[in-house]
């Protein structure tokens, strides 16, 4: 009788444990989109403390990696990034197969790759960059392409940076990271002293994209050099 007696206790037991993780996980979640990513760190930890057989677990590591970034605490940021990757291997069948876990992986791959970046460690950094390319076409794909050009510029690879920066509007869709990366690449092109190629990608921010931020400093830009010949 004594261990009927028990066995609904450890039902509501295990109950309150999960509804515990869950609650953590998606109080850490909130934080993140509220901009507190100290909070959203705070809570993730506290579930891998006290659950760490949760099932939530390998999602608040992501979580307290990517906040970790988020509070300009890389080093922070790399060992649970690194932890969630070796626990969701996108190279087995089953997880390849799937779109969701594909996308935690690019999603990963992303983050690590920037608190790399963030350290200087350029070659770690864009082979995760790399990765995300491979596991993604989309707007993580985009963000990873450029920052591939970004991590070539800091150490001082400019052709490979602009490489880089003009495959964007060639390969991805994303506005946003389109228009960055055609800013960047007559930015880059200036660096290489190569005005003309400089003004072929500022023109086509002002056509394409009039109104953008990076139009505006695209033309503001091609003022500037313009004033400077006259000058000259």
């Amino acid at each position: 009788h004594r261990d009927l007696h028990s066995f609904p206790t450890r039902r509501s037991s295990d109950l309150g444990e999960e509804l515990l993780g869950e609650a953590l996980y998606l109080g850490a979640e909130s934080c993140r989109r509220l901009d507190d990513p100290a909070g959203a760190v705070k809570r993730a930890r506290r579930l891998l403390r006290d659950l760490p057989q949760h099932e939530r677990g390998p999602r608040a590591r992501l979580v307290i990696g990517e906040c970790s970034l988020l509070a300009n605490r890389a080093n922070d940021a790399i060992a649970p990034l690194e932890q969630f990757l070796r626990d969701h291997d996108a190279s087995k069948d089953s997880v390849a197969k799937d779109a969701v876990a594909r996308a935690d992986a690019a999603r990963a791959n992303l983050w690590l790759g920037k608190a790399r970046l963030a350290q200087r460690q350029y070659q770690r950094a864009e082979r995760c960059f790399a990765t995300v390319t491979e596991l993604s076409n989309g707007t993580l794909a985009a963000e990873a392409q450029f920052r591939l050009g970004e991590s070539r510029a800091q150490r001082n690879d400019l052709n490979g940076a602009a490489d880089a920066f003009l495959k964007l509007p060639v390969l991805y869709a994303d506005a946003t990271w389109v228009r960055r990366g055609l800013l960047q690449a007559g930015r880059t092109y200036q660096k290489l002293k190569q005005p003309d190629k400089a003004r072929r990608f500022f023109d086509e921010l002002v056509a394409d994209h009039k109104g953008s931020e990076e139009a505006k400093t695209a033309q503001t830009q091609q003022i500037g050099r313009a004033s400077c010949r006259e000058r000259v």
